[in-house]
């Protein structure tokens, strides 16, 4: 493995862990009754949806640039710093889309 392949790998899970963190923020809100109940697609629906949507790029990217054995690092990693993020030290997830541009950039940039 050479040190691009850690810096991409770095850089993945940093997008999975951020679409992670801006998934749960989404049904952290709806357990706590923040949002207005609706069908329709709303604004509030957008952290989910591109939390999925980042989620499901890093771990196309990892098995495309890296191969599949990464992609299951790249789920672990992502899930185990999200949930430390998110549930242990309680840090706001307001900064979740700043780090997932961070890591795209990166990706592109390397």
């Amino acid at each position: 493995m050479t040190r691009d392949d850690i810096a991409t790998l770095a850089a993945l899970i940093v997008v999975f862990a951020c679409g992670a963190t801006m998934l749960s923020h989404r049904f952290y809100a709806v357990y706590q009754r923040w949002l207005a109940s609706g069908t329709r697609f709303k604004a509030h629906h957008l952290p989910g949806a591109l939390g999925i949507a980042a989620m499901l790029l890093a771990l196309f990217l990892a098995a495309s640039m890296l191969g599949w054995t990464y992609v299951i690092a790249t789920l672990l990693g992502g899930l185990s710093i999200s949930m430390g993020y998110v549930y242990v030290l309680r840090w706001r997830v307001e900064i979740a889309p700043v780090g997932l541009v961070l890591g795209l950039a990166a990706l592109v940039a390397g």
